[in-house]
């Protein structure tokens, strides 16, 4: 439930925080890439409806640390899951869909986190919400780690097993900062200053 409290405080409050100066290793330099806008007037959304607009090639990772847990919570639409929006029906889409899931089981194909900080996975789910013309795929993985100090980065590998992300927003969360981070298919790896230490 406190974890829940937290997210609905990051989706809520992280528009009066600025990006700052962070810095991130890169592996080349850092390029540009150009959103591709989301339609809405092909989509039916109700006011009241369950899924949020989004842009396609955006995800969201909100990462959030309590003591030595750390949560994280992901969101992909589904044009950059599986590459369209719409409610499987084809046997292609379907198994499309499948091998989507199966990937967001294992949080490698999406992020790596130090292995000094001796994180243990102790829940982990997945699954894709479906509203009219409209899909989106969430993922939350919970960790305890036994040495906490040593979660100073992140590793993303989103871009590489999910071809059609092309830009992440990364909420961040931990005990003396809150950062948010707007992380391209360039970036390789976050520093997490002041994440848990």
């Amino acid at each position: 439930m406190r974890y829940l409290i937290i997210i609905i405080f990051i989706l809520f409050s992280f528009n009066s925080f600025s990006s700052g100066d962070h810095k991130h290793d890169h592996d080349h330099k850092e390029k540009k890439v150009m959103k591709k806008k989301h339609d809405h007037d092909k989509h039916d959304h109700d006011k009241k409806g369950s899924l949020d607009a989004h842009v396609h090639g955006l995800s969201v990772i909100n990462v959030v640390q309590e003591k030595n847990k750390v949560l994280f919570d992901i969101e992909m639409p589904g044009f950059d899951t599986v590459g369209f929006e719409y409610k499987a029906k084809s046997q292609k889409d379907k198994d499309l869909v499948k091998n989507a899931l199966n990937m967001l089981k294992n949080p490698a194909n999406l992020f790596s986190i130090p292995s000094a900080a001796n994180c243990k996975m102790s829940n982990n789910t997945s699954t894709i919400l479906e509203e009219k013309n409209h899909t989106e795929f969430r993922a939350k993985y919970e960790y305890n780690c036994s040495n906490i100090t040593e979660f100073s980065s992140i590793t993303f590998n989103i871009f590489d097993s999910f071809k059609n992300s092309k830009d992440l927003e990364f909420n961040v969360i931990g005990k003396k900062s809150t950062t948010k981070h707007k992380i391209n298919k360039f970036t390789k790896k976050l520093s997490l200053y002041n994440f848990s230490n």
